[in-house]
């Protein structure tokens, strides 16, 4: 965040540049920060215990446990306030918890789908959604279509890829 804030100052009185250009440079600055965070080449840094995680850890934690983590659990997990870990991870991936823990699902959930022949509703439960409901509303604003159609066309050969757009 810091180096992508000294980005925007370099580009000063320039209008066009810091219109066009640094909302670019950023999103591509939190692209490279994630990527670099997955292969576990960035750290996080806490100045009180002069210690570093890995931020990779927590990415990965987040993606084993999808199931059932929440926020409270990782922070408590890595040792860190429930607001520090809800900014590291906003400054990691350049967005909320909340979101890749809903990506993380439901790429789950279109896995499930396309290599098993479990119900919708055992999938929407081995993803950690508490209701088929919550699943097929939220597997819908992701994909574009239901658990079921989404299986439908998948077997059809028509889902490139795990369906979402990144």
């Amino acid at each position: 965040e810091n180096r992508s804030n000294a980005s925007l100052e370099f580009y000063g009185s320039h209008d066009i540049l810091r219109r066009d250009i640094a909302p670019i440079a950023k999103k591509l600055l939190c692209c490279a920060i994630s990527y670099a965070a997955l292969k576990g080449n960035v750290y996080i840094s806490d100045k009180h215990t002069k210690t570093a995680i890995p931020a990779s850890m927590i990415l990965k934690y987040i993606k084993t446990h999808y199931a059932t983590v929440t926020l409270e659990e990782l922070s408590e997990k890595y040792s860190y306030s429930f607001s520090h870990t809800s900014r590291l991870i906003k400054q990691l991936t350049g967005t909320n918890f909340s979101k890749i823990l809903t990506k993380t699902r439901i790429e789950e959930a279109c896995r499930l789908l396309t290599t098993t022949k479990h119900s919708v509703s055992e999938i929407s439960s081995q993803t950690g959604y508490g209701s088929v409901e919550h699943f097929n509303r939220t597997f819908k604003a992701e994909t574009g279509m239901s658990p079921t159609e989404y299986r439908r066309t998948a077997a059809k050969g028509g889902i490139p890829g795990n369906g979402l757009d990144n």
